[in-house]
């Protein structure tokens, strides 16, 4: 069998409110299906238009060669490594759905192309339209400058999660009851933290953050740092940490549904009435189940002068858990409903007597 042919692509890791010890953005690279790329970029399934409505201004088309912008404020500023984040992003979310489903996906629309649009207005929102087959990403003013919906990790692979959901469960986009839309924002938020979970680096590398200097240099971690408590409160659990201030979030990132509580009756709350807030509780279930196999599996692992575990392997464990829960989670899709056209079966030939 021939191997898969890819393409590297430099994307920001989590968002760019999460900054490494020297305060700089963390970036890492994912390796995306190849195709042969216009300026845009525009693919087969994926086609990026910079038209900012705010403004009036269309900018000029990105071309995808492979480069990482050389400090932050290039990154920032950088309208084409903007189109080349959310285009990796988004395809890197589609391959991921195709391999765990075992064939191609169709979004929730007749066209083959998805229009992404980076910079489509100034407004703190980010959206997935049907009719507009496009998903579209605002910019806003935050502490640090012009912040950019576009360059959340966890923000593109929301909303490619819903364009996807709508092509495999087209009714779902039109709920019956709060349940359905709270799953189409619970089955998001799930697939955008599993995602970054899966990427072994960043995991290491923000475990590292809150290790010693000297541990570090080592590859160490200390146990207690990934113990479940611990891991309940990092920053890899928390959900686009650049929005969360700038909506008044008292922790710091936009959701953190890892910390609600098991509650029998939590349906019942008024609070959990809202889509955002009732699909929380799933996610909560879903991160929480992922927090606690990490840990157990971290448990069987030896120590290092007792209190210490070898910090790639610690990755490499919660990376491989992450990975296995969201194939699951995408799987679970095509179990849900057996009378989906897409099980109906093809009527017979008919047979000929000779």
């Amino acid at each position: 069998m021939a191997e898969l042919r890819t393409r590297k692509m430099p994307v920001v890791a989590q968002d760019p409110g999460v900054r490494l010890d020297d305060d700089r953005i963390l970036t890492t690279t994912v390796s995306v299906p190849w195709e042969d790329l216009q300026p845009g970029p525009i693919g087969h399934r994926v086609c990026v238009i910079d038209y900012d409505s705010s403004t009036g201004k269309m900018y000029s088309p990105a071309v995808v060669d492979g480069s990482e912008p050389a400090s932050d404020e290039a990154l920032l500023g950088d309208p084409g490594f903007h189109a080349a984040n959310v285009y990796a992003l988004v395809m890197r979310t589609l391959a991921r759905f195709e391999y765990a489903l075992g064939r191609r996906v169709a979004w929730g629309f007749k066209a083959h192309q998805l229009k992404v649009v980076p910079h489509a207005f100034e407004e703190m929102n980010a959206f997935y339209s049907r009719e507009a087959e496009s998903l579209v990403f605002g910019y806003y003013p935050a502490e640090k400058g012009m912040a950019f919906t576009c360059l959340s990790h966890d923000i593109v692979v929301h909303e490619t999660s819903h364009a996807l959901l709508d092509g495999l469960r087209e009714r779902f986009m039109s709920p019956s009851s709060p349940d359905q839309a709270a799953f189409h924002e619970g089955f998001g938020d799930i697939v955008a933290l599993l995602s970054v979970f899966s990427l072994k680096q960043v995991l290491q590398t923000l475990l590292a953050q809150s290790t010693p200097a000297g541990l570090r240099r080592k590859g160490l971690v200390a146990k207690k740092e990934v113990s479940r408590e611990r891991l309940m409160k990092s920053v890899l659990l928390g959900l686009a940490e650049e929005m969360g201030p700038a909506t008044g979030s008292a922790t710091g990132a936009l959701r953190r549904s890892v910390e609600i509580p098991p509650d029998v009756n939590i349906l019942k709350r008024p609070e959990y009435e809202e889509a955002h807030n009732r699909g929380e509780i799933l996610v909560a279930a879903m991160m929480q189940t992922f927090v606690d196999a990490w840990t157990r599996r971290l448990g069987s692992l030896g120590t290092i002068g007792g209190k210490y575990l070898d910090l790639e392997r610690v990755g490499e464990e919660g990376a491989a858990i992450a990975d296995v829960l969201l194939t699951m989670a995408i799987r679970a899709i095509d179990l849900h409903a057996p009378d989906s056209h897409r099980f109906r079966r093809l009527p017979e030939r008919p047979r000929h007597r000779r």
